[in-house]
């Protein structure tokens, strides 16, 4: 009888201490998922942030998709009109 006690006392000590080194596990791993929450949050803002700039970014392309439009025409004659003042000066 006394050795079951032994053994009962043994195995109570034993899991005290993996009891405890449990705990103390939990305890790492709540603050590493607390770590990784803030994280991801963090992670989070700066998505929406870069949608916002992406979103702008699109705008501006567009706004100046439709300038260069309208400017290329001008660009084009301009051209033209350097292209004939050359041609006559060659011919002076």
């Amino acid at each position: 009888m006394d050795d079951l006690k032994g053994k009962l006392a043994a195995q109570e000590e034993e899991l005290a201490i993996k009891n405890e080194d449990a705990n103390k596990l939990i305890a790492v791993v709540g603050a590493e998922q607390d770590k990784v929450s803030k994280e991801k949050a963090f992670a989070n803002e700066e998505q929406k942030k870069v949608a916002v700039i992406a979103e702008d970014v699109g705008q501006k392309q567009k706004v100046c998709s439709i300038e260069l439009a309208k400017a290329e025409p001008a660009l084009i004659a301009a051209k033209a009109a350097l292209d004939t003042l050359n041609k006559v000066r060659a011919l002076q």
